[in-house]
């Protein structure tokens, strides 16, 4: 069963007028794919299995065309068939759009490991196999690997190895940091954490670290208690923010230092000035991480997701940092399209129905023009106001990737342009600079939080203590919005955000 192809003409054409200022400079459309299967209930076995697509790089999700049945899809190429031909279409005519003629090129499919071996036609993971190239995929050279032949090589330019990048909510969230987890819980006696440290663990997570998340995380962290329905991004919480905290004094130093080791090289890979700076450094980092894995954990426990981080920043050489080319956006998406399914009668004319509807409506109901980078809300008057500094002052500063309050602790904590941590009491209009300034208090002294792998400041983590007299800085020279967290003996550590959810 299969509804409209590559994205619905009416929603398509609602699509590039909200959005045509993106497509002034450029020739060619860069489109994600991702494939993946969705439950429907749990008390059947029916599911969906939706093709999804965006247009690179940026977030916005689109249906290109879903299969519904009591189980999954028998066949790849049949489940295929008609997004490869309209793709192939195309890719071969291009595309007018809004008075202009457009390239289409797929840059990459976003899938899970079982997916991935799915649409490919070939068995599953083996971390034994030797290095493939786009040649030897296309050539079928190893027979004991393909099942058959994939309809995806129909596609014109399609490289099956740069195209069909790994993915890290599967590869490191739900893969590497799940099976650490399950390992320190319940693995072997060696690396397996004493009762009452799993406890502290958990009271660290339910107490000091859920108080202090801010308004851009989706969900707060949820004890030990809890970990077998722990979501994607509350992995990705332990790996790209709170792990190096939760999990000091909790595990044994070797194990601890070892985990360090692939925090830097996630933060590295998943912060763009960072990736340019030391993309090598976290390709040596990762190695290391993989071979002592083994040392540490036992050869028998390296998966397909462990021995996957020897791989992964040849992805990030070609399609930027980690999030530009991960499953978090169409993950988030598909349960919006769960939604759309609300009885098991004609599931994929209710998912046609009601897409088209929500969709002509969300985008004939918003203003074309581009958002400004900054933006301030909620005009006040209760200060603090230093010299020179006057009304108008506003208690918010939103941007497209965070959000800061004035005098929240959790919100209002800010990387500036000279690396200084500072504490925002409100945001005025300074008359000798003639613009929007940031009012606050800086720490005046700021430690690294540890030393292995790196010092932690070379990631601009930091511990901070002792907060000075109020500073001004113009709201321009904000670098990024940081999560702050209750330390030790009236400290903070304070760590940059990376993502968006």
């Amino acid at each position: 069963m299969y509804i409209l192809g590559f994205v619905l003409l009416c929603v398509r054409e609602k699509y590039f007028e909200k959005y045509n200022y993106r497509f002034k400079n450029i020739c060619t459309i860069n489109v994600g794919i991702n494939i993946d299967g969705l439950p429907m209930s749990r008390s059947s076995t029916s599911s969906l299995w939706p093709i999804l697509g965006c247009v690179l790089p940026y977030k916005e999700v689109f249906i290109i065309g879903a299969y519904y049945g009591s189980k999954k899809p028998n066949n790849c190429n049949d489940f295929l068939k008609n997004f490869v031909e309209e793709i192939i279409k195309l890719i071969n005519n291009g595309v007018f759009l809004c008075q202009k003629s457009y390239n289409i090129k797929i840059k990459q499919i976003v899938c899970d490991a079982p997916a991935k071996s799915f649409i490919l036609n070939v068995k599953g993971h083996n971390i034994n196999a030797a290095k493939r190239t786009n040649d030897s995929f296309r050539n079928e050279t190893d027979e004991n690997f393909h099942l058959g032949c994939t309809i995806l090589k129909n596609i014109p330019e399609l490289h099956f190895i740069e195209n069909i990048p790994l993915d890290y909510m599967h590869l490191l969230c739900l893969g590497v940091i799940r099976k650490c987890f399950n390992l320190w819980i319940k693995g072997d006696l060696k690396v397996r954490l004493q009762h009452y440290k799993c406890q502290v663990l958990s009271n660290k997570l339910e107490t000091v670290i859920k108080q202090a998340i801010p308004v851009e995380f989706c969900r707060k962290p949820r004890s030990l208690d809890y970990l077998k329905q722990w979501k994607a991004t509350e992995y990705r919480q332990i790996l790209l923010y709170t792990g190096p905290i939760v999990l000091q004094d909790i595990l044994p130093n070797d194990l601890y230092y070892h985990f360090l080791t692939l925090y830097v090289a996630a933060r590295i890979l998943c912060c763009e000035d960072l990736c340019k700076k030391y993309l090598d450094y976290a390709e040596e980092l990762l190695k290391h991480y993989v071979k002592s894995f083994k040392i540490l954990y036992g050869e028998h426990h390296v998966s397909h997701n462990i021995h996957g981080l020897i791989h992964i920043c040849n992805d990030v050489r070609i399609h930027d940092t980690l999030d530009s080319f991960s499953a978090f956006r169409y993950e988030n998406f598909l349960q919006e399209v769960k939604k759309l399914i609300r009885k098991a009668d004609k599931p994929l004319q209710q998912l046609h129905r009601r897409y088209v509807e929500k969709n002509i409506v969300a985008y004939s109901a918003v203003s074309y023009k581009k958002d400004p980078k900054i933006k301030v809300l909620k005009e006040h008057f209760n200060g603090p106001i230093i010299h020179n500094c006057t009304s108008p002052q506003y208690k918010f500063i939103t941007t497209s990737g965070y959000v800061i309050k004035i005098n929240d602790n959790v919100n209002n904590c800010c990387l500036m342009s000279d690396r200084s941590i500072l504490k925002i009491e409100n945001i005025a209009y300074c008359n000798t600079r003639k613009c929007l300034v940031a009012i606050g208090r800086k720490y005046l002294i700021k430690n690294d939080l540890f030393d292995v792998p790196c010092p932690s400041s070379l990631i601009d983590i930091y511990v901070v203590s002792d907060i000075s007299e109020l500073f001004i800085y113009e709201i321009s020279d904000i670098v990024n919005k940081m999560l702050i967290i209750p330390y030790t003996n009236n400290t903070s550590v304070v760590i940059p955000l990376l993502h968006i959810e």
